[in-house]
């Protein structure tokens, strides 16, 4: 029986892997395929995948876990830009509407505060409640 190979394939820009066994079914050959997932590190054999997390693969050893301390971090994705939360600030501090919002909820202005600062950035992370036609 031929070994096992691993086969790469490419789509939207990212590589994935799937490791083919080969077969007989009815004396016709088949290959049974087993997802890997997205490559991390082809060298390595570095994959990941929802079900597995990130983990290692060589068609000698088969599968084996990665130590969390190796493991490659994602992309990040938290950006952190607080230019236009510092604009929205003096505006605020200027206007005489940064006390008000101080002293609207005591004990729980930088909740406020920060509320204030994070709609503008992203204006479609609240959920709108409708009541009675009213916003």
């Amino acid at each position: 029986m031929a070994k096992s190979f691993i086969h790469y394939h490419n789509i939207k820009g990212k590589i994935y892997a799937s490791v083919y066994t080969p077969r007989k079914v009815n004396g016709k050959k088949d290959n049974q395929p087993q997802y890997l997932g997205r490559v991390i590190d082809k060298e390595k054999g570095v994959y990941q995948n929802k079900v597995r997390g990130m983990f290692s693969y060589s068609l000698d050893k088969g599968f084996s876990k990665i130590p969390i301390a190796n493991q490659v971090p994602k992309n990040e994705n938290l950006i952190l830009d607080f230019g236009d939360a510092y604009v929205l600030y003096q505006i605020l501090q200027k206007c005489g509407y940064w006390d008000l919002f101080r002293a609207t909820l005591p004990g729980w202005e930088d909740t406020l505060c920060a509320m204030v600062f994070y709609k503008p950035k992203f204006p479609k992370s609240y959920i709108e409640v409708h009541v009675g036609g009213a916003i």
